[in-house]
């Protein structure tokens, strides 16, 4: 079994189809940038619910599906301005260099 284990790894079809199979695992199991900014967009915008136990009146615990709080909403939309660089203080830009030799403004007073 080894030997022919050893063989099949060494087939390149056969490593092909296993590395393709360990990719599709993979993708269906992490997230894409896409899913990642449609659940901060829900967030943000208080669409999606959490269920949250809740000392009933009685004495009894029940459970309430409840919206993300203000300050939860806050920290997806602070998230996702960070994705699109909304919150920087830093401005880039590019004049190319600007080069001032010392002395030669002073060439016009002779």
């Amino acid at each position: 079994a080894a030997t022919n284990a050893g063989r099949l790894l060494r087939n390149a079809d056969v490593k092909n189809y296993i590395e393709e199979k360990l990719e599709e695992m993979a993708s269906e199991r992490t997230a894409t940038a896409q899913e990642v900014m449609e659940f901060l967009t829900s967030v943000m915008r208080g669409e999606i619910t959490e269920p949250v136990t809740l000392l009933d009146g009685d004495g009894y615990q029940k459970v309430v599906d409840l919206r993300p709080s203000v300050q939860t909403r806050r920290a997806a939309a602070v998230d996702i301005g960070k994705r699109y660089a909304l919150f920087t203080d830093k401005v880039d830009l590019n004049t190319g260099d600007i080069v001032i030799k010392v002395g030669e403004w002073d060439d016009d007073e002779d």
